[in-house]
């Protein structure tokens, strides 16, 4: 599981290459400060291109999308807690984007200006930050600090990111990045083995758990049966 310190991203396929009237995204996350650039996908060096963007600001999980005419900006009504678990739901059909934090009830919802109702995506989708901010919206880059093109990125961990029912796994899906980290606590991304013994392990949000391959077992899979 990946850690990003900030000024690191990982790249993905993501949507590249679609055009669809609707969208599905679903992203956990463990933030270990209040603002930062979470994911973008799109190519926008004016205010005309189409993208989609998912930001900390101030604490709070606010979704910039465009479909070409106008940007539409949803926020949730809570400030999240750090160093915490949570999860962004966002879905958009046509024009009308909605967004829920976690398993609050409030359904933020917000809408794109114009007629055009296809987010249409040729470049690759960025978690944790983006290495060139002349690809950022400049509709976004107030929000996420890039005060002369500096970027400030997404501090902390990424679990999970789903894009219209497809799972991308953040670190076996990469198709690039730079200053990538193991999330701390989470103990089969580290070097050394914690299953021994050719062990698998599986890791969930509260802890890890190994699989003994016959004639092993206990916690780490170090004991003779």
């Amino acid at each position: 599981m990946p850690f990003y310190n900030g000024y690191s991203y990982t790249e993905y396929i993501g949507l590249s290459g679609t055009s669809s009237s609707f969208t599905t995204l679903e992203l956990q996350f463990r933030p270990s400060q209040p603002n930062g650039l979470i994911l973008y996908e799109g190519y926008s060096h004016d205010r005309r291109g189409d993208f989609l963007a998912i930001m900390l600001v101030h604490g709070y999980v606010v979704v910039a999308f465009d479909l070409g005419s106008g940007s539409a900006f949803l926020k949730n009504e809570k400030e999240i807690k750090l160093n915490e678990w949570h999860i962004v739901h966002f879905w958009r059909i046509g024009r009308d984007g909605y967004l829920q934090v976690d398993s609050d009830e409030h359904i933020m919802t917000n809408y794109s200006f114009g007629l055009q109702v296809q987010l249409t995506l040729t470049y690759s989708l960025y978690l944790g930050g983006h290495p060139n901010a002349n690809f950022i919206s400049t509709h976004i880059k107030p929000f996420i600090g890039y005060a002369t093109n500096l970027s400030i990125g997404f501090q902390g961990c990424i679990n999970k990111i789903e894009t219209n029912g497809v799972l991308i796994d953040p670190i076996r899906d990469a198709i690039g990045g730079v200053n990538i980290l193991n999330c701390p606590g989470q103990e089969c991304g580290f070097p050394n083995p914690v299953c021994l013994n050719n062990g698998k392990c599986l890791q969930d949000l509260k802890g890890f758990t190994c699989l003994c391959p016959l004639g092993f077992q206990g916690k780490n899979c170090k004991e003779s049966k």
